[in-house]
């Protein structure tokens, strides 16, 4: 019985099932099997067994130590796995291309997130997606490249718009400048999401401040403040923004002429919407705006303009009056209170 069992596990004769052939199953493959199998209940046991002395030997769970620790076996545990399939399914002779190619298959699967990343960075630089200094915008990370790698890239992370920012992102600071957080980004990502480049090309953004005023302002005379103050900022910008886009469209089809600052109105419900758009520069916009807005506050108090609003009176729609604590408490206008 045994001497028929080895004989068989050693023959390459293919297996016969109930007198069907079955194709690619032979005594070997069946060993090759069973001990592929073996080896990997040994390398599970030793791996529970490790990690129980690891408890007593090691440090608290947490410590650095027994991270290590934990790494290391890990890493042992896998070379050995690797190296004993390897060792078991690949023969000389006519396995050894086949047992190459379900390696390299395996690999190419269960590596395919960091084959990925490697021909993102090939990308990056061959396309000039963006290069270390570049302010970026890629899914929701934002920030200045600090470093670029073979599989990731690492960036000062800088504040989004209010409209961007809450639970979504976890950032807390609605403007561009930085959180003080370094993000790392694996570089497959710009396969599958925008790559917004605040820097390459044309380093400049077009900015926009709006207020509400009310229908009976002198609009020639806003209009005449709100231009003065953004060209009082951003007159330097708008020179070397015109610059910059003469050289882009020398490699581009873009055709941009206006530069300087532009003022805008559109008709509201309870107001007018004046607005005015600026150019500023990749970095340093929200100074340009806190000044630009400053003497948007000065120029609207010398013009003696108050920004619109729309306020409601809660007494009107029987909510409780100041100083009452019921709902349905309306005071008494027969004691000549004001309301």
């Amino acid at each position: 019985m045994v001497d028929t069992v080895v004989g068989f596990l050693s023959s390459d004769d293919p297996l016969r099932f109930f007198g069907v052939t079955m194709v690619g199953v032979s005594g070997r493959t069946v060993l090759k099997v069973l001990l592929s199998v073996a080896l990997l209940v040994v390398l599970s046991l030793f791996n529970s067994a490790s990690r129980t002395i690891m408890r007593t030997v090691t440090g608290p769970a947490g410590s650095a130590s027994r991270f290590w620790t934990k790494q290391g076996l890990q890493l042992l545990t896998a070379v050995v796995a690797v190296l004993g399939l390897f060792s078991i399914w690949v023969t000389p002779g006519t396995d050894l291309t086949v047992g190459i190619g379900l390696v390299t298959a395996g690999l190419a699967f269960a590596l395919q997130k960091v084959i990925a990343s490697l021909a993102g960075y090939f990308v990056i630089l061959r396309g000039r997606v963006f290069a270390v200094g570049d302010r970026i915008a890629v899914g929701e990370v934002r920030g200045d490249v600090m470093s670029l790698g073979f599989l990731r890239t690492t960036v000062m992370e800088m504040g989004a718009p209010s409209s961007m920012t809450g639970s979504e992102t976890g950032n807390w600071v609605p403007s561009r400048q930085f959180t003080g957080r370094v993000v790392t980004v694996s570089n497959g990502v710009i396969f599958d999401e925008a790559v917004f480049n605040y820097s390459r090309g044309f380093p400049f953004l077009w900015e926009e401040i709006s207020v509400n005023l009310p229908f009976d302002v002198d609009l020639r005379a806003v209009d005449e403040m709100f231009s003065a103050c953004a060209e009082r900022h951003t007159r330097r910008l708008s020179d070397e923004a015109m610059a910059s886009m003469q050289r882009m469209s020398r490699v581009y089809a873009v055709d941009v002429r206006e530069f300087g600052p532009q003022v805008f109105v559109s008709l509201q419900e309870d107001w007018i919407l004046v607005t005015v758009r600026f150019v500023v520069g990749s970095h340093g916009a929200r100074a340009v705006k806190d000044a630009i807005s400053r003497d948007l506050v000065a120029g609207l108090k010398e013009l003696g303009i108050t920004p619109a609003s729309v306020a409601y009176d809660i007494r009107a729609v029987g909510g409780p009056p100041p100083g009452t604590d019921e709902p349905g408490e309306i005071p008494d206008t027969s004691r000549g209170r004001d309301l």
